[in-house]
């Protein structure tokens, strides 16, 4: 049986009086839809008491480092608020990026849900707390493949390598192209992406010399694609303020490879 309480005094003494309820300590009158409302506030206490619990140990969890704690706390929010954005955002953090594009899949679905349930007063915070982690997490999938070039033999992590950066392209490609074009922060960590594409670049290279093997030409055309994937949305004077700062350091800004130090002209896309 639910729980009624008088709102005036507290007192949960409340009995029946020719079509009333009337509080015995207080003598406060209830008229019966005011009961029912008060009866659905109080039994939704002990919910609402939950969901905050569940909200912060999944942030605990996640401080610590337990991912898969924090990734089943967030989800018994959600079974009792599923429309809560906090409990979308804390599972989005939560969940761990392993070889598998379903998982970056997974963190913009989390990530939109947040955004799409949020009220409008605080859509647009949501809007950057979730495409700012995007960002980042991108960025580290980007610089996980680049270790992975000095861990293991030359297919396997190229292989590796591979998923990974395809896996930075798809969260990045979520982040709406107004977003990158008004927001100076996005920009910027994008550009960290490019710079860190450069030096997985350069690992990939370092790992095929030592393997006694050639770059071929064709690797070069899906280096282009990657940058192009990348620099997508970016306002056209940042995209060439990125090109720039490869060609001060001796790379084609298109496919990464060494310019002619004479005609400072890529050989292979004529850039």
């Amino acid at each position: 049986m639910r729980k009624i309480v008088c709102e005036a005094c507290g007192s949960n003494k409340l009995t029946k009086e020719n079509g009333f309820f009337k509080c015995m300590h207080c003598q406060t009158k209830y008229i019966a839809k005011e009961i029912n409302e008060i009866a659905e506030v109080e039994s939704n206490r002990p919910k609402a008491k939950n969901f905050s619990n569940y909200i912060d140990m999944s942030q605990n969890a996640w401080l610590e480092g337990d991912y898969q704690k924090a990734f089943n706390y967030s989800n018994k929010a959600l079974e009792i608020n599923p429309k809560a954005p906090d409990a979308w955002l804390a599972k989005m953090y939560s969940i761990e990026i392993t070889n598998s594009n379903d998982i970056a899949l997974d963190i913009i679905m989390c990530g939109e849900n947040a955004i799409q349930f949020a009220d409008n007063d605080e859509k647009e915070d949501i809007k950057d707390e979730v495409y700012g982690y995007f960002c980042i997490e991108a960025l580290h999938l980007i610089r996980r493949a680049t270790t992975q070039m000095s861990f293991v033999s030359f297919s396997e992590a190229n292989h590796l390598s591979g998923e990974l950066v395809s896996f930075a392209m798809t969260l990045k490609g979520a982040i709406p192209e107004d977003k990158i074009k008004n927001s100076s922060s996005i920009q910027e960590q994008i550009g960290s992406m490019v710079e860190e594409c450069k030096n997985l670049f350069k690992a990939t290279e370092k790992s095929i010399r030592s393997s006694g093997l050639t770059l071929a030409p064709v690797a070069f055309e899906g280096r282009r694609s990657i940058i192009d994937s990348f620099t997508n949305g970016l306002p056209e004077d940042k995209k060439q303020e990125v090109k720039s700062q490869w060609v001060k350091q001796g790379l084609c800004p298109s496919c990464s490879r060494k310019l002619s130090l004479i005609r400072r002209r890529c050989k292979i896309c004529s850039s």
